[in-house]
């Protein structure tokens, strides 16, 4: 896909973290993210605007509950009309428990408070922003109640970080057209990943994973829809200070 100019992700307000009591924090940002692309792609440009809000409370020294919801704004423009979407995303819920220094099991609830059910100009906005490849960080504003369970661990070996993590998702089926009466059941999914990372020199990091992820068949209304199969990802990074 050819893309003749993309913005962002722009950060238009910085990060608060604020301690609230002993430990509890507290988030809060907004970014925008937006892309033009070129004639023939579909879409003429697509934008989005989200204020998430997220909170930490570590109820033991070893015990913890994370919150995370946002309120998002998304438009598409195509064919000199203008769709736009726009409410609450799905509220996350997460209970991670420290078992070892070095293994962390957690489980996560995905509560369905955004607007799962579109019309034909909201659904527009929801297929364009759900494309992987353009990142947005809110791909859907509903996608049903889900129940995800994870384990994370890490070691240090010599001058390197390695850390291994796998999870399992669970989604419950849910209603995306307002004007049919049809449930839609993505499938499950299962995701690990493998990551590495190591200090260069004074200022310099090097980060590098692979991420294996395996999908069951969505279903609508029963009924055998689609299957994304396996996929595999890989990705590195290099991150250095500019200045002291």
């Amino acid at each position: 896909m050819r893309i003749s100019r993309i913005f962002g992700p722009l950060a238009i307000a910085a990060v608060l973290v604020t301690p609230l009591g002993a430990q509890t924090t507290l988030g809060v940002e907004a970014g925008f993210k937006g892309y033009s692309f070129d004639a023939g792609l579909g879409p003429d440009a697509a934008q989005l605007f989200i204020v998430p809000l997220a909170a930490r409370l570590p109820l033991t020294n070893t015990f913890q509950l994370d919150l995370y919801g946002a309120w998002a704004r998304g438009e598409v423009e195509r064919d000199d009309a203008t769709y736009r979407l726009s409410g609450p995303v799905d509220t996350q819920i997460k209970a991670s428990w420290t078992a070892k220094p070095w293994a962390i099991l957690s489980v996560g609830v995905t509560a369905p408070t955004g607007k799962e059910s579109h019309d034909a100009s909201e659904a527009v906005v929801a297929a364009v922003l759900s494309t992987d490849l353009l990142g947005f960080r809110e791909a859907t504003w509903g996608t049903g109640f889900a129940v995800t369970t994870g384990l994370a661990t890490a070691r240090r070996v010599g001058g390197w970080g390695l850390g291994l993590g796998a999870s399992y998702r669970l989604t419950q089926g849910f209603q995306p057209a307002a004007n049919q009466d049809l449930t839609y059941e993505p499938g499950s999914e299962m995701r690990v990943r493998l990551g590495a990372d190591r200090n260069v020199g004074e200022t310099g990091k090097l980060s590098a994973g692979v991420t294996v992820q395996s999908f069951t068949e969505d279903r609508v209304d029963g009924r055998n829809l689609f299957q994304s199969g396996n996929r595999l990802m890989v990705d590195g990074s290099y991150a250095f200070r500019m200045g002291s």
